[in-house]
């Protein structure tokens, strides 16, 4: 096992759970932050310029997810690889995950770069919008291949039983955005004044930055590079290896947002006031989904060490643990904005439609997150455990099979925004349901273990 690594292989799951899960959500909240202070100061700039933010949101979303994709691969890898006490194979898929990950990043980037206008008026985008758009992409299609070192090295050290680093490595990631997109936005501290691609310019930054850390990382702290000469077929192999899980994870990781780009286009219907507020409604739940990616990142580690020890029970119980936690905090956090929709979604907008419409999507879909959580949950056992078809099925179930069909459905129905948002939620359920019951039946031939022993 690499030197720094943690085994997950003895003592109490859920407590294993739990210590790799609480530093995740420090470092999803920083990164989902950025997003929330990016729209709060768009905002300000005017309503054209918050609806273009909005529009960008599921492109942004949909490459982020394939580098997010690459990392479960390697994650469940290596995770499994460490848990069968293979050092030099451990070494190998990590040095080989990382090219692989830069070269295919940087082959969307430079396709992203060259189709930004039709892509985004295939969107629904025209006008000013799309002008914005169009700036403040280009700027940010360059700079991706900065975002996937650190995203696929933050997934190898969790891997490893150690979720601090990767969580710090994201937390200085968002801080270094907050401070930069409202000084490049406005202009101060001799800095130009560039207005909406301000907040490009300003994730291109923390990016640069947070990529010297992630080298660190894996380079000097945790020696997991290999700076040897070796065949093209072995780095296929490993290529192989990481690509039966990553490239079913990255699919489902993109599922999600190409489904929204399709929410986005059946809003923009109404107009750019109800584009802009499902825009702050995404964001807020984003937010509130916090604990729950940083449950389903903090599961996997544990279910593909123990997997990989052939430990299978263990797996199943960091599942389950993951389903009641997804319930009590979905049930928590939908009583607390509840109430408070209004005043939360008037932070990012004085538009009041705006508002009022954003308001409406948190009191609907808030409080149907536990479904989704236990999707993430379900989803992440299973890519760690190798078998990512299985939660491929879950997103396509939720996001297609559900989600755009019933919101197509409740538009015609409705004839306002607000029935989507009740078809977004019922997805939500209805997919946490099959998820669970489904996930459950699979293991259902493997005991549960003895409390002493996890």
């Amino acid at each position: 096992m690499p030197a720094k690594s943690k085994s997950l292989l003895e003592g109490n799951v859920k407590k294993h759970v739990l210590s790799l899960t609480w530093p995740m959500i420090f470092g999803i909240f920083a990164i989902l932050s950025t997003s929330i202070v990016d729209t709060y100061f768009v905002g300000k700039l005017g309503t054209n310029q918050l609806a273009a933010l909005s529009f960008t949101f599921p492109v942004v979303l949909g490459l982020s997810s394939i580098s997010i994709g690459l990392g479960i691969g390697t994650s469940s890898v290596i995770s499994r690889t460490v848990g069968s006490e293979d050092r030099q194979e451990t070494r190998r898929i990590a040095t080989d995950s990382l090219l692989l990950s830069f070269l295919l990043i940087s082959f969307f980037s430079l396709t992203g770069f060259l189709i930004v206008r039709p892509l985004f008026s295939l969107l629904g985008a025209q006008g000013e919008v799309l002008s914005y758009i169009v700036s403040y992409m280009r700027i940010w299609f360059l700079a991706l291949p900065l975002l996937v070192i650190p995203m696929v090295s933050g997934s190898i050290i969790r891997a490893l039983g150690d979720s601090f680093w990767p969580s710090l490595q994201m937390v200085a990631s968002a801080v270094i955005n907050i401070i930069f997109t409202p000084i490049l936005i406005y202009g101060s501290f001799g800095f130009p004044k560039l207005g909406f691609d301000g907040a490009a310019w300003g994730t291109c930054v923390a990016w640069v930055f947070t990529l010297f850390f992630a080298v660190y990382l894996v380079v000097v702290r945790e020696d997991l590079i290999v700076f040897e000469r070796v065949s093209i077929s072995r780095i296929f192999l490993s290529w192989k290896k990481i690509f039966v899980v990553a490239i079913p994870s990255a699919l489902s990781q993109v599922v999600h947002p190409v489904s929204i780009g399709v929410i986005t286009s059946f809003i923009a219907e109404y107009g750019a006031d109800s584009v802009a507020a499902f825009g702050v409604g995404t964001r807020i739940e984003s937010l509130c989904l916090i604990p729950l990616f940083a449950l389903s990142a903090g599961i996997p580690p544990v279910a593909g060490q123990n997997w990989g020890a052939s430990k299978f029970a263990r797996a199943k119980k960091a599942m389950t643990f993951g389903y009641q936690l997804s319930i009590i905090w979905g049930l928590f956090i939908s009583l607390s904005v509840f109430f408070a929709a209004s005043e939360i979604a008037a932070l990012f907008s004085s538009n009041i439609e705006v508002v009022r419409s954003a308001a409406s999507y948190i009191k609907v879909v808030i409080f149907t997150i536990m479904g989704y959580g236990i999707v993430m949950c379900s989803s992440a056992v299973f890519n760690a455990t190798g078998r990512p078809l299985i939660s491929f099925s879950y997103s396509i179930l939720r996001s297609i099979i559900l989600y755009i069909p019933l919101s197509f459905i409740a538009m015609k129905v409705f004839q306002q925004e607000r029935g989507i948002f009740l078809a977004i939620g019922a997805s939500n359920i209805i997919a946490g349901v099959v998820a669970a019951s489904y996930s459950l039946y699979v293991f259902k031939d493997i005991k549960e273990e003895e409390e002493e022993e996890g």
